[in-house]
């Protein structure tokens, strides 16, 4: 059951994954180049500082267009391989979690959904395991088709953990 914290932060992310859409919406009709420029930069500067993962994928072909410095943290993969595979993030999913999270994703990109929320566990090089909560969003263009996605992740392990521990404590 999410806690109010829990439904704080998923209204928090819902709200920037708005203001974003908004955003790239507002870029996309930008009437100058210098408009275009300095939204460029505003947004990099905020990408580079936030320790949520942003991302942006084309479905059309399917590739990825953005994803920001804290999935190469969270992942423990790099950025350029990501853009070399747009399907990395999910090969490393948790096998146990990786069913349910492609489905909602395969539903965004068909467009038979137009937001999806998904939490699970992310397998890192390393051997690390990291939980995520993953909250994207479909664009559609003038004939309804979805023609981008867009999301934030944000790593959410210390909450899972801590949830946990009690549960240890208690089948000892």
């Amino acid at each position: 059951m999410a806690s109010d914290e829990d439904r704080r932060d998923r209204d928090e992310l819902l709200a920037e994954i708005a203001l974003l859409r908004s955003r790239v919406a507002a870029l996309e009709g930008a009437q100058t180049a210098g408009d275009e420029v300095e939204w460029d930069v505003l947004f990099h500067q905020l990408a580079a500082v936030a320790d949520h993962v942003i991302w942006f994928m084309g479905v059309a072909p399917e590739r990825m267009l953005y994803v920001s410095p804290a999935f190469e943290q969270i992942w423990g993969r790099s950025a350029d391989d990501l853009y070399a595979d747009v399907r990395l993030w999910a090969k490393c999913i948790h096998p146990d979690d990786v069913g349910p999270v492609l489905t909602q994703f395969e539903d965004l990109v068909g467009g038979r959904i137009s937001a999806f929320q998904a939490e699970y566990r992310v397998i890192r090089t390393d051997g690390e395991i990291r939980w995520v909560e993953d909250t994207g969003a479909a664009l559609f263009d003038e004939a309804g088709a979805v023609y981008r996605l867009t999301g934030m992740v944000k790593d959410v392990t210390r909450r899972q953990l801590a949830e946990a521990a009690p549960l240890a404590r208690a089948d000892r």
